[in-house]
């Protein structure tokens, strides 16, 4: 857990990760898998992955409420920056 005063300072930080990990894993599946049946047509990705993220932030801000936890905000950011907001 990050103390409260230390999250303007991580936060950039857990975002480049967040990003950098997502490429990676993205990256790896689409070249094991090109060619295959199962992996929608390229143009079709960003939309499919699109959502994908936003049902499993949603799933997670429903977990966050739930429990009443502190961290709400990172689902919801994923929810804004994928709606454009």
């Amino acid at each position: 857990m990050v103390r409260v005063e230390d999250r303007p300072i991580a936060t950039p930080w857990a975002d480049a990760w967040y990003r950098w990990v997502s490429a990676a894993f993205l990256r790896s599946y689409l070249e094991t898998t090109a060619g295959t049946a199962f992996v929608s047509a390229r143009e079709d990705l960003p939309m499919m992955l699109n959502a994908q993220v936003l049902e499993k932030a949603f799933h997670e801000l429903r977990d966050e409420l739930d429990r009443c936890a502190e961290t709400t905000a990172i689902p919801m950011a994923s929810i804004i920056e994928i709606a454009g907001l």
